[in-house]
Order: structure tokens, then C-alpha cells, then sequence
């Protein structure tokens, strides 16, 4: 089979299985941690196929998809509540529209961010030389990322913040450091990969800022607290610039 449809296969059939869940529980909470699982099948297919002759760019997807995909999957898994975005996004459509209109979304989506792994795939078994610095970049994006959503996580299972914001770790210094660690991971691959010449893989770093910035991120947040670093204080820019 040829490299590339094997690849997009995966990411479909991951999107697909998110589906036949929500036709099952009639929820669509579980559809992000597919999100990350997509990423761990194709670079395991990526690793076999090259007989994991980088281990090191294969293992840091594999680690991230995993963490990613478990915390959401255990996460949003407890909630008794449905996701409210895609709830209004599926209001009023048929189970193809759902399924065209979030799930194949989702699917096209994540084959674009996925430009790293994917664009290069047939020749992932680079060197490591001066462009590790990239991958160590992604390899801290991870720690954060991963530090970030395990601190809110806990916060958030005490019932005496209930209706609190948390201020400590991380988040003394970032109000969104979870989101400045996807960044991270995606702008190391991306640049590491664009580094041998395949530029196409800068759109993924782009189109994650992109996302956070201006469509599921920073806008779903920016109500939640008013005092910002960094990431906020770029939307509050692009805001006046705009003039939105």
C-alpha cells in the first residue's frame, strides 16, 4: 500500500471509531483524545516501515500522542456533561452532517498538523546533528504540556477551588502554558523537518498557532481570567490590530 494512503487511513479510521463511539454513547466527548491516538498509528507505521531507524523523532510523537490521548480519554471520559462546542456545532444536523462537519473536520485537520511525520515519512531516517535543538524544543513543548494539564487537572479535582482560577505553578507564569507547550512540540517538529529541505512541514506549527489563537483556544479562555503572558497578551495585540 502506498506510504502516504496508509497514513490518511489511519488518521480516518481513527476519526471513524471516534464516531461510531458518539453514535453508541450519543456524546461527543471522547472525539479529542482520537486526536492524539491518530498521531501514536502513523508513526508506529512510519517506525516499522523504516525499521525505526530514528527512534528518537518516532518516540517523542508516540509519547505525546499517548499522554495526549490518555489524559483526554480518562478526562473528559468522567465528565457527565457533553463537550459544549461540538454540541452547538452538531445542533440542527443529520448524523452525516455531524459526522462530515466535526468528525471529517477533525480528520483533515489533524492530517495537516501531522505534515511533520507525514510530508517527509519516506525519508524520516535524518541525521542527528546540530538540528536536535529542534527536537529538544518538542521534547520540552511535552514536559510542559504535560506538566500544565496535570496541575489543572488536580486543581480542579478539589472541591474548594470549585469556581477558582489557579495562579500557582505554570500558570504563575503563563495563563495558558498548556497551549505554549503544543506550540512548542509542533514548532520543533516543524522546523527540524523544514531544516531538510521539506518546507510544507512549517504549515503544521502555523496552523496549531492558528487553532489556539483565534478558533478553540485562547478564544474559548480569554473570559476566564483577565491578567495575561505571552499568549494572551499577542491575542489582546492582534485584537487592536484587527480592530475586533
Amino acid at each position: 500500500m502506498n506510504l502516504y494512503l496508509a497514513l490518511i487511513l489511519l488518521s480516518f479510521a481513527s476519526f471513524f471509531v471516534a464516531f461510531e463511539i458518539f453514535n453508541f454513547t450519543k456524546k461527543h466527548k471522547f472525539i479529542d483524545s482520537f486526536w492524539g491516538f491518530a498521531y501514536v498509528l502513523q508513526a508506529c507505521y512510519i517506525g516499522e516501515i523504516t525499521n525505526w531507524e530514528n527512534p528518537l523523532i518516532i518516540g517523542l510523537i508516540i509519547a505525546w500522542g499517548i499522554r495526549l490521548g490518555m489524559f483526554l480519554l480518562l478526562r473528559n471520559g468522567s465528565y457527565k456533561h457533553d463537550d459544549a462546542r461540538y454540541i452547538r456545532l452538531a445542533k440542527g444536523k443529520s448524523k452525516t452532517g455531524i459526522f462530515f462537519k466535526i468528525y471529517m473536520v477533525q480528520f483533515v485537520l489533524q492530517l495537516v498538523v501531522a505534515l511533520p511525520i507525514i510530508y517527509p515519512a519516506h525519508d524520516i531516517s535524518y541525521l542527528i546533528d546540530w538540528r536536535i535543538f529542534f527536537l529538544v524544543i518538542t521534547g520540552i513543548g511535552i514536559i510542559i504540556e504535560s506538566i500544565a494539564d496535570q496541575q489543572l487537572l488536580l486543581f480542579k479535582l478539589r472541591k474548594s477551588n470549585e469556581g477558582k482560577r489557579l495562579n500557582e505553578g505554570l500558570r504563575r507564569y503563563s495563563q495558558f502554558p498548556n497551549y505554549f507547550g503544543e506550540i512548542l512540540v509542533w514548532s520543533g517538529l516543524g522546523f527540524y523537518v523544514a531544516s531538510f529541505g521539506y518546507y510544507f512541514a512549517l504549515i503544521s506549527p502555523i496552523l496549531i498557532i492558528t487553532l489556539l489563537f483565534g478558533v478553540s483556544g485562547v478564544p474559548m479562555q480569554k473570559n476566564k481570567s483577565k491578567k495575561s503572558f505571552i499568549i494572551p497578551d499577542i491575542k489582546l495585540i492582534l485584537k487592536d490590530l484587527l480592530g475586533k
